[in-house]
């Protein structure tokens, strides 16, 4: 016969009571409510399920503040189908502190024409527009902003189909 060395306990369960009888002392001991047990298992089932983040890095966050280097661009075909691909271009945006936006190329369109005129105007970082006031229209022109995850600024030009510019922070001296 196996002997019982470690467990000496037998749990009964009442309809509302937990009792343990003791196998060597042969007797029943106080009963445990199970609101009790529940409040207790809930309680240690919070303790050990709660995840740490402590082995997670957050990535810097990257100042809008500085000049940016375009890296690829996002044209969709209408259907939600188009990826970003990688360009080589010296198209550059630069973000002043004072709200001002400038560009050496257009800020109206994604077009690379090196006889267009500068972008300029003002941003929000708030709200993620930039609002570029020299374009061919009579209102300033709202283009959306914003910088990714990764730390690339996205720059959404209204499109029907889509179309986005990627620029890379670069380094300041």
């Amino acid at each position: 016969m196996k002997k019982w060395t470690s467990v000496h306990f037998f749990i009964f369960l009442g309809a509302t009571k937990l009792y343990f009888y003791h196998l060597k002392d042969k007797h029943y001991h106080k009963p445990i409510y199970m609101k009790k047990i529940l409040c207790l298992f809930v309680a240690t089932s919070f303790l050990f399920s709660c995840a740490s983040d402590d082995n997670t890095e957050t990535p810097e966050e990257v100042s809008l503040i500085g000049n940016w280097k375009l890296i690829e661009r996002l044209v969709d075909p209408g259907d939600g189908s188009g990826t970003f691909i990688a360009i080589t271009s010296d198209k550059t945006v630069t973000f002043n502190s004072n709200g001002e936006v400038t560009s050496n190329y257009s800020l109206c369109n994604m077009l690379l024409v090196a006889d267009q005129e500068a972008g300029t105007g003002t941003y929000s970082a708030d709200t993620g527009v930039l609002n570029v006031t020299n374009c061919d229209f009579d209102l300033p022109f709202p283009v959306n902003f914003e910088i990714s995850t990764e730390g690339k600024l996205l720059i959404h030009y209204p499109c029907i189909e889509g179309c986005s510019e990627k620029y890379e922070k670069e380094a300041t001296p």
